[in-house]
């Protein structure tokens, strides 16, 4: 792991978006990006279904779903 240093992050959807959070970003070497509980928090939302890909909005009461992004 290498830790890459503070980014400005947000999650954005065409309806509803997350404040700007600042946080740490890391270098795991995956091919996925991972965020952490404190993280999610942060930027109010809730993890349904993991292994579906199902969340929300903190109180929304909207039910959303995303596919897995990978990068190289």
């Amino acid at each position: 792991m290498r830790r890459l240093g503070v980014v400005e992050v947000m999650v954005v959807e065409p309806d509803s978006q997350s404040r700007w959070v600042r946080t740490i970003a890391v270098y795991t070497g995956a091919s996925t990006i991972l965020i952490n509980d404190n993280l999610a928090e942060e930027i109010e939302i809730e993890v349904v279904r993991p292994g579906t890909g199902l969340w929300g909005f903190r109180g929304e009461g909207v039910v959303r779903s995303v596919e897995p992004s990978y990068f190289d």
